[in-house]
Order: C-alpha cells, then sequence, then structure tokens
C-alpha cells in the first residue's frame, strides 16, 4: 500500500508548489489556517482520484499485485498523511511569519484536530460518490461547486446561524471537549462506513 501512497505524490509532485503556494497566499487573506489546510487537503483527494480516472490508470493499478481493497485504502490513507504534511508546513510557514512580525495565529491543537475531522469528512462524502460515477465531468462540476462553497464559508455560516438560532443555544450549552469528543466518534463512523462503501463499489467495477 505504501507504493500506491507514494504513486499518489509522484503524479502530484508538480502540484506541491501550487498547494505550498496556496497556503502561503492565504497568509495575506482573512481567511483561517485550519480552512485553508483543509481546502489544500481536499485537493490532493479529488486530484488524486482524477489521476486515477485519466488515461485508464485503474487498469494498470488493478493488472498489478495489488488488492483493491489496497486501492481503496490508498486513497483514505494517504490523504490523511497529505493533511499532516500540509498541517505541519503550515505551522512552520505561519511561525515563520510570526517571527517576521505578521500578524498571524498559528493553528492551536483545536485547529489540527477540526482540520483533520473536515478532512475526513470531506473524503468521506466524495470518494463513494465519484467511485460509484465516474464521468469526468461530475469532477469539474463537483471540483467548482467546493470553489464556491469555500468561497462563501462566511456568508454560509452567517446565514444558517441568523435562521436557525436555536442550535446555537444548544451548543453552548456543551462544553468544547464534548462537542469534539461526538464529532469525533461521528466522524470516525462516516469515514468506515465510507471505505467499506467504496470497497465495495470498487470491487463490482469491471476495468
Amino acid at each position: 500500500m505504501f507504493n500506491l501512497i507514494l504513486k499518489d505524490y509522484h503524479l502530484q509532485r508538480l502540484l506541491m508548489i501550487f498547494y505550498i503556494s496556496m497556503i502561503c497566499l492565504y497568509l495575506f487573506t482573512d481567511l483561517h489556517a485550519t480552512l485553508s489546510v483543509v481546502i489544500v487537503s481536499s485537493m490532493f483527494v479529488i486530484n488524486s482520484h482524477y489521476y486515477d480516472e485519466r488515461g485508464q490508470t485503474n487498469l494498470l493499478l488493478n493488472s498489478l499485485p495489488y488488492s483493491r481493497k489496497q486501492i481503496i485504502g490508498s486513497k483514505y490513507i494517504g490523504g490523511l498523511i497529505f493533511t499532516t504534511i500540509t498541517t505541519l508546513a503550515t505551522i512552520g510557514i505561519y511561525s515563520v511569519a510570526q517571527l517576521l512580525g505578521y500578524p498571524v495565529a498559528i493553528p492551536s491543537l483545536e485547529n489540527v484536530l477540526l482540520i483533520y475531522l473536515l478532512v475526513m469528512l470531506f473524503t468521506a462524502f466524495y470518494l463513494p460518490i465519484f467511485y460509484k460515477f465516474t464521468q469526468r465531468y461530475l469532477i469539474s462540476i463537483f471540483s467548482l461547486l467546493y470553489i464556491l462553497m469555500m468561497a462563501l464559508a462566511k456568508n454560509l455560516y452567517s446565514f444558517f446561524a441568523d435562521k436557525i438560532p436555536n442550535i446555537g443555544s444548544v451548543f453552548a450549552s456543551v462544553s468544547n471537549w464534548q462537542l469534539f469528543l461526538m464529532a469525533t466518534m461521528f466522524i470516525f463512523v462516516i469515514y468506515a462506513i465510507s471505505w467499506f462503501i467504496s470497497i465495495r463499489i470498487y470491487e463490482n467495477k469491471d476495468f
């Protein structure tokens, strides 16, 4: 499985500079570091699937001595490994920026946990859908919707906060660690279910 994960990094080696550039660019915006890491990590997951669909890479993968469970597992594990790398890179970049006097907030432990939960949630919904429906135009449409959602994230949050004020009162009555624990348990379950569904979908495919 390590070689499968390494393959995704090799295919995106030229995009790594772009990913790092995006993180640096976000330094000069009001976008929180947490959201910037989630965006970049999600882009890695999207592109790792896109490169397999492009050029019939799946045909090659299934001719090699890898099981389909390993191929799917490499996507779920590889995305988390990239999230770790991106998070560490962001902390390093923001630390240097602070030393240079630029007013930025280094992601806290809570921010790091939130990053992983959001990336896992995105992956859990993205991969099964795109293993089921492999049409390439879906990737373009979904990517555009994703970019719009990220661009409008703050406005969407304000909208729902105004329209559904009761949710805020419910969360206010629960401590932070309880919220994180509940969210973590819920997302881990969703992630595991998604992993299982993706395996079943991929095993039933004909290449």
